[in-house]
């Protein structure tokens, strides 16, 4: 484990021992409190995706995954493929608001593979 995760890590379970540290409560609660605080900031540790610049729009290709951007003006509209079926689609107003859409989307597939629901998705 690299020494940044591991201190990114240990600086989020101090967030949850510090929120019942002067509280009367179990080992138990000790350990839910430092694992509520690990698994809130897990979609705020996913890296971005990376967008190239193509021919009419932007793309990012992680793990298997074609996101896309196309548009132009206030109609953009961000998608999400696996092979050649759309998994994801939605529009946008604008460039930014549907990659950042794209992001939204990414993070919340990582977290529901580990079983974290996130909020509207």
């Amino acid at each position: 484990m690299s020494n940044i995760l591991r201190e990114k890590l240990a600086d989020i379970a101090l967030e949850g021992i510090d929120r019942v540290h002067d509280m009367d409560v179990t080992h138990d609660e000790y350990a839910w409190s430092i694992a509520d605080a690990i698994i809130a900031a897990l979609p705020g540790m996913v890296t971005p995706l990376e967008w190239e610049d193509q021919k009419g729009g932007s793309y990012a290709w992680p793990l298997g995954l074609h996101y896309y951007t196309e548009g132009g003006g206030d109609d953009w509209s961000a998608a999400c493929m696996i092979g050649n079926d759309d998994v994801w689609s939605d529009g946008f107003s604008s460039l930014e608001a549907a990659k950042a859409a794209a992001n939204a989307h990414y993070t919340a597939q990582i977290m529901a593979a580990f079983g974290i629901a996130q909020g509207g998705e």
